[in-house]
């Protein structure tokens, strides 16, 4: 198993995360002002995490798992506060 990998950043005015090419994620994502982007390009991407984000953009096909192991990270568990999904084109 990976060892966990954290991204912590409280930057504002428009800070992105982007991936690129067939990639997996393992870890942490705290970015409450920040837009995570998975291109079209990008083909493929799959995360075992957890994500605090301003904003998330999905062009690719995309898979996201919790990663149970987390909770041992903290006092509490982590829940899908808000979910929506837009019509692309």
């Amino acid at each position: 198993m990976p060892t966990y990998f954290f991204i912590f950043t409280m930057l504002t005015g428009g800070a992105s995360i982007n991936v690129s090419g067939h990639s997996q994620f393992w870890g942490v994502i705290n970015a409450p002002n920040s837009t995570f982007s998975i291109p079209k390009s990008a083909n493929h991407f799959e995360m075992w995490s957890s994500m605090v984000l301003g904003s998330l953009s999905v062009g690719a096909q995309a898979n996201f798992h919790y990663d149970q192991s987390l909770s041992a990270l903290t006092q509490s568990s982590y829940t899908l506060s808000n979910w929506r999904e837009e019509p692309t084109g």
